[in-house]
């Protein structure tokens, strides 16, 4: 569905997870509208999508090997000056507000061996609690 909407190859991503990942407390909505900021800043290279666990949280890691870190560090400040890449900002700015909202952290770093980092730390389900649920307000004639 990703590789859909983002209008890529399957190709075009890595994913690593670790076995018996716990569920990640964040409706699917949000999850996805974060994930889809992250993986869209890093261009057309491969994209590595990873998820680990960290201790009570659930760390969810999307590397961009050919995007310098100071490159992805300027993409996610909100008040960095370029014209050309302000959608991309104001994207990683609503991603980091969504991650807030659903008491994580969003952060960006350098990779381990080259690259950037975007790295989505949300708080694990315990068990029984399921993924948390939209809320859906019904509709009213007006």
């Amino acid at each position: 569905d990703a590789t859909e909407r983002l209008q890529r190859k399957l190709s075009d991503f890595l994913v690593a997870a670790e076995p018996g990942l716990p569920l990640v407390r964040a409706d699917r909505t949000r999850l996805a509208q974060i994930l889809d900021a992250l993986v869209q800043c890093g261009g057309p290279a491969k994209t590595v999508l990873s998820a680990r666990r960290a201790g009570e949280f659930v760390a969810l890691g999307v590397a961009h090997p050919d995007l310098p870190v100071a490159e992805g560090a300027r993409l996610f400040d909100p008040l960095a000056a370029n014209g050309k890449d302000g959608a991309t900002r104001v994207r990683l700015a609503l991603a980091r507000a969504l991650a807030t909202l659903s008491g994580g952290e969003l952060t960006v770093t350098a990779g381990e061996v080259t690259g950037t980092v975007f790295t989505l730390t949300l708080p694990a389900a315990t068990r029984g609690e399921g993924l948390a649920r939209p809320r859906v307000r019904p509709l009213t004639d007006a």
